[in-house]
């Protein structure tokens, strides 16, 4: 992709608040930006879901939920 359309759709991420743009102190310009998903319902996605999509279409959803992602819910989805 060209980094206009990249930064079009980071931006339009961030707006939204899915996305969070950190800039370290000390950087005098923003290439050393680092980006990452402030939404817990999207981080909890690509940490436990995507991952795991092979057991969730074989069925083995609840198994998964029970042993990798319930422990961890409260982190992701504020507390119960």
């Amino acid at each position: 992709m060209q980094t206009g359309t990249v930064i079009f759709y980071l931006n339009n991420l961030i707006r939204v608040g899915i996305v969070i743009k950190e800039v370290p102190l000390d950087s005098v310009n923003n290439k050393k930006a680092i980006y990452s998903i402030h939404d817990g319902l999207f981080r909890f996605f690509f940490k436990f879901v995507r991952p795991n999509t092979n057991m969730i279409n074989l069925e083995q959803g609840k198994r998964v939920l029970d042993y990798l992602g319930k422990p961890y819910l409260s982190v992701y989805m504020g507390s119960e």
